[in-house]
C-alpha cells in the first residue's frame, strides 16, 4: 500500500491517466491539480452551464468535485489494484459560486481502517490575490474494492 511519505510517482500517473480517460471529467471541464499522499486537488472554471435556475453555480458540481477529490485522496493511499467506491458522501452549502468563478476542491484522507477510507474537504472559489471564500464542505467514507466492474456487472 502507498503511504503519505511515499511520493507515489506511479499511483500519480495512473490517475492522471484515468481522469484524461474519463469523459465526465472533460464534459464539466474539470481538471486534475494533484493527487499524492492521501490529498487531492481539482478545479473547474464555473460557467453558465454549470448554473441553477438562480444563475448560481449547482450544488451537484460542488458535489460533484468533493466527491472526486475526496475519492482520489483514497486511491493515492490504497492499493494500487484496487477501485475506489464512494459509500456516503456528505455536502455542506456555505456559499453561491458564480459564472467566472475558480472552484478548487481539497480533498484529504482524514482516517483510514483496512479498506475503508474517510476524508474530508472543501470547495473555495480564489480570487485575483488567490485569497479563498469557502463554498462548500464534504465528508465522504468509501472502500478499496477489487478492480475491474463492480459485482453486479460482473459475468
Amino acid at each position: 500500500m502507498a503511504s503519505p511519505s511515499d511520493g507515489g510517482t506511479e499511483v500519480e500517473e495512473q490517475l492522471a491517466a484515468r481522469f484524461a480517460a474519463t469523459p465526465l471529467y472533460g464534459l464539466v471541464g474539470m481538471t486534475l491539480g494533484a493527487a499524492a499522499g492521501g490529498r487531492a486537488r481539482l478545479e473547474i472554471v464555473a460557467g453558465a452551464q454549470h448554473c441553477n435556475l438562480d444563475g448560481v453555480v449547482h450544488g451537484g458540481v460542488y458535489s460533484l468535485l468533493l466527491d472526486t477529490a475526496l475519492g482520489f485522496a483514497a486511491r493515492t493511499v490504497q492499493p494500487p489494484d484496487t477501485a475506489n467506491a464512494t459509500l456516503d458522501l456528505s455536502v455542506s452549502f456555505v456559499a453561491p459560486g458564480a459564472v467566472g468563478d475558480r472552484l478548487v476542491a481539497h480533498g484529504a484522507v482524514a482516517d483510514s481502517s483496512g479498506r475503508f477510507f474517510w476524508a474530508e474537504g472543501e470547495v473555495v472559489t480564489l480570487d485575483a490575490t488567490g485569497a479563498g471564500r469557502t463554498l462548500a464542505r464534504g465528508r465522504s467514507l468509501s472502500y478499496a474494492r477489487r478492480a475491474g466492474p463492480p459485482d453486479h456487472q460482473r459475468a
